[in-house]
Protein backbone atom coordinates (compact mmCIF):
# COMPACT_ATOMS: atom_id res chain seq x y z
CA UNK A 1 0.00 0.00 0.00
CA UNK A 2 1.51 3.69 -0.83
CA UNK A 3 1.30 6.73 1.92
CA UNK A 4 -1.56 7.73 -0.33
CA UNK A 5 -3.55 4.67 -0.49
CA UNK A 6 -3.38 4.80 2.87
CA UNK A 7 -4.17 8.27 3.51
CA UNK A 8 -7.05 8.04 0.93
CA UNK A 9 -8.35 4.86 3.31
CA UNK A 10 -7.97 7.07 6.54
CA UNK A 11 -9.91 9.76 5.08
CA UNK A 12 -12.87 7.60 3.75
CA UNK A 13 -13.03 5.74 7.00
CA UNK A 14 -11.93 2.57 5.63
CA UNK A 15 -8.31 2.00 7.65
CA UNK A 16 -7.44 3.53 10.90
CA UNK A 17 -3.96 5.91 11.54
CA UNK A 18 -2.35 6.86 14.34
CA UNK A 19 -0.59 9.73 14.88
CA UNK A 20 3.13 8.25 14.38
CA UNK A 21 1.92 6.27 11.28
CA UNK A 22 0.24 9.32 9.76
CA UNK A 23 3.47 10.98 10.38
CA UNK A 24 5.92 8.36 8.81
CA UNK A 25 3.88 7.92 5.86
CA UNK A 26 3.68 11.45 5.54
CA UNK A 27 7.37 11.73 5.20
CA UNK A 28 7.45 8.66 3.14
CA UNK A 29 4.97 9.67 0.31
CA UNK A 30 8.07 11.74 -1.32
CA UNK A 31 9.49 8.46 -2.41
CA UNK A 32 8.82 6.75 -5.59
CA UNK A 33 10.21 3.08 -4.30
CA UNK A 34 11.74 1.41 -1.16
CA UNK A 35 15.14 1.58 -2.30
CA UNK A 36 14.62 5.47 -2.45
CA UNK A 37 13.41 5.58 1.05
CA UNK A 38 16.16 3.32 2.65
CA UNK A 39 18.57 5.28 0.66
CA UNK A 40 17.66 8.38 2.36
CA UNK A 41 17.72 7.05 5.56
CA UNK A 42 19.18 9.30 8.02
CA UNK A 43 19.72 9.09 11.86
CA UNK A 44 16.31 7.91 13.50
CA UNK A 45 13.61 10.75 14.94
CA UNK A 46 12.54 10.36 18.28
CA UNK A 47 9.77 12.32 19.20
CA UNK A 48 7.81 12.70 22.87
CA UNK A 49 4.59 12.86 22.00
CA UNK A 50 1.98 15.20 24.23
CA UNK A 51 -1.80 15.61 23.16
CA UNK A 52 -3.53 18.71 23.60
CA UNK A 53 -6.51 20.95 21.81
CA UNK A 54 -6.60 23.90 19.69
CA UNK A 55 -10.25 25.42 18.20
CA UNK A 56 -11.76 22.15 20.12
CA UNK A 57 -9.29 20.14 17.59
CA UNK A 58 -7.06 17.42 19.19
CA UNK A 59 -3.42 17.57 18.37
CA UNK A 60 -0.70 15.42 18.68
CA UNK A 61 2.01 18.07 19.70
CA UNK A 62 6.29 17.36 19.42
CA UNK A 63 9.24 18.82 20.63
CA UNK A 64 9.67 21.97 18.88
CA UNK A 65 6.48 23.69 18.89
CA UNK A 66 5.66 26.06 20.77
CA UNK A 67 2.96 24.71 22.97
CA UNK A 68 4.95 21.41 23.88
CA UNK A 69 5.58 21.44 27.53
CA UNK A 70 9.15 19.45 27.76
CA UNK A 71 10.52 20.88 24.58
CA UNK A 72 8.66 23.90 23.86
CA UNK A 73 10.06 25.93 20.52
CA UNK A 74 9.61 29.97 20.22
CA UNK A 75 6.39 31.53 19.63
CA UNK A 76 5.09 30.39 16.97
CA UNK A 77 6.81 26.99 16.00
CA UNK A 78 4.75 24.39 15.06
CA UNK A 79 5.82 20.86 14.81
CA UNK A 80 1.83 19.17 15.40
CA UNK A 81 -0.82 16.70 13.79
CA UNK A 82 -3.79 17.98 13.49
CA UNK A 83 -6.68 15.07 14.04
CA UNK A 84 -9.83 16.67 13.47
CA UNK A 85 -12.05 15.31 10.66
CA UNK A 86 -10.06 13.95 7.61
CA UNK A 87 -7.91 14.87 6.34
CA UNK A 88 -5.40 15.38 8.91
CA UNK A 89 -2.92 18.18 9.01
CA UNK A 90 0.46 18.18 9.87
CA UNK A 91 2.55 21.45 10.70
CA UNK A 92 6.36 21.64 10.80
CA UNK A 93 8.33 24.55 11.09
Amino acid sequence: MTPQAAFAGHADGSIMLFPPTWVTLHALREYRTVDDALAAVREPAYFTTRMGTEERVPLAIWGGDEAHADEPGPPGARHRLWMGEPPWRYERS
